[in-house]
């Protein structure tokens, strides 16, 4: 292969390798504001010999979902950053859904995590 031929390969490869790169930087970045919405339903579960030990469980677990959802929206701006903060909320089942299994309890419910723009003094009604 002649010398040429290399070189223009090797550019419309660099060239090609640019613009993903930049693709991607820019999709990074539009992916970094708060989206304002509820994501999908995340389910909650909790196994106990008892039922108050199942309940626990499935607070517990309820506990470490929220917990592991939240530092998701600290990392996503708002439109008036000046002013809002992308702030993490989420919904739950009302009353968790247990019932007796082999050994024991079982409690299943679902939460559902989500990050809105909201100003400091602004309420959740």
């Amino acid at each position: 292969m002649k010398a040429s031929t290399r070189f223009a390969l090797r550019m419309i490869v660099l060239v090609l390798a640019l613009a993903g790169t930049a693709t991607t930087a820019s999709i990074a970045h539009a992916a970094a504001k708060c989206p304002n919405r509820f994501f999908k339903k995340v389910q909650i579960r909790g196994v106990g010999d008892t039922q108050p030990n199942a309940q626990t469980a499935y607070d517990n677990d309820m506990a470490a979902k929220i917990a592991a959802a939240k530092p998701d929206c600290d990392k996503l701006e708002c439109e008036d950053s000046a002013t809002e903060a992308c702030t993490f909320l989420h919904t739950e089942s009302k009353k968790a859904d247990c019932k007796p299994k082999p050994g024991g309890f079982k409690c299943t419910g679902w939460m559902r995590p989500g990050c809105f723009c909201q100003d400091p003094d602004e309420e959740i009604k």
